[in-house]
């Protein structure tokens, strides 16, 4: 996955890039899934209240429910193609920028 410049800045510290990180794939996965894409649209479609994905978000990690949950409906796009793993969920720090 390539990662902004704005996303992955090494100058910030390791949680603050997590944050970033997570909050860009979630916002990423909502405008390719939805027709109007927010986190509280997609919180809805993955089965999540809105306000524990949110907060999720804003910790900088997530647990493995709501990591489980989120790659059960959104972690395969519609042409088979993985978009993310629980893995890359619940350790952003570790995905490979390209």
């Amino acid at each position: 996955m390539k990662f902004p410049p704005w996303v992955d800045d090494p100058k910030e510290g390791d949680e603050k890039r997590a944050k970033a990180r997570l909050t860009y794939i979630m916002n990423r996965t909502a405008v390719e899934i939805l027709p109007a894409p927010s986190i509280r649209a997609l919180s809805r479609t993955c089965g999540l209240d809105h306000s524990t994905l949110f907060w999720n978000l804003r910790r900088g990690r997530l647990s493995e429910a709501v990591a489980q949950k989120i790659v059960d409906a959104c972690g395969t796009s519609a042409d088979g193609k993985v978009r993310f793993t629980i893995e890359d969920l619940l350790n952003p720090l570790a995905i490979k920028s390209k």
